[in-house]
């Protein structure tokens, strides 16, 4: 076990070709590429990028990512709940599987969300101003609901 502050100053790369990463830490950037496999978050980073090809992308509890999030799979949720402050950047994409985000009540927030065959839901306060929102999200599946809502 590190120190709390030393792991804050550390970037952690995984990379699996099967099975389940999971990540349960307070760290700088976490780096995941998995084949098949869930990838299940918990903890806080400044940066979280996940490189899925068969699997699902979802959080235990809500986590704390300040600088930017981004998810792309190929087969697979993404289920992700963000607490106290949404990154600056969100990106999170499916091609076979649905997108759920969870942001923080404070907001507004640009949005781009879209699905191919799926439905669009989006609950969060919305501008258009990408200097005064508190975050900007894309979410986009090629067949699975997108959905963009407030933590409850």
């Amino acid at each position: 076990m590190l120190p709390p502050d030393l792991a804050r100053k550390l970037t952690v790369t995984a990379q699996q070709d099967t099975g389940v990463v999971l990540a349960q830490a307070d760290i700088d950037q976490l780096i995941a590429r998995t084949d098949t496999g869930a990838v299940v978050l918990s903890g806080a980073a400044r940066r979280v990028e996940i490189h899925n090809v068969d699997g699902e992308v979802v959080t235990r509890d809500p986590i704390r990512v300040t600088e930017s999030f981004s998810a792309p799979t190929a087969t697979g949720d993404i289920k992700v709940d963000f607490a106290e402050i949404a990154p600056r950047t969100v990106d999170a994409k499916s091609q076979d599987g649905d997108v759920i985000i969870a942001l923080p009540a404070r907001g507004p927030y640009v949005v781009n969300a879209n699905t191919g065959d799926g439905s669009t839901a989006v609950r969060v306060p919305q501008t258009t101003n990408r200097e005064n929102a508190a975050a900007v999200v894309t979410a986009r599946s090629d067949t699975g609901d997108v959905i963009i809502d407030d933590l409850r």
